[in-house]
């Protein structure tokens, strides 16, 4: 199983670090590239090929930070959709 963290932060900021800045991303957990645990990071940290990639989405709680990426993840991928 492939896991990859796209952000785990309660809200997206700039954290200064004594190496330089951080980003930090809301929640987002990409499972095998085709499953997401949370959805608060899905544009910021995916790209439009990436996102197209995506088959099913687990939402924990319907907190802002886990669902942030909803909308603009809905935009992204309606044109690729077949009906």
């Amino acid at each position: 199983m492939k896991v990859r963290v796209l952000g785990c932060h309660g809200s997206e900021q700039l954290a200064k670090k004594k190496d330089g800045a951080h980003q930090c991303r809301t929640c987002g957990f990409l499972i095998n590239d085709t499953v997401m645990v949370d959805a608060g990071t899905i544009g910021a940290a995916l790209t439009l090929d990436a996102q197209r990639h995506i088959r099913h989405i687990l939402l924990s709680h319907l907190h802002f930070d886990h669902i942030q990426g909803l909308p603009t993840f809905g935009d992204n991928i309606s044109d690729s959709v077949e009906l």
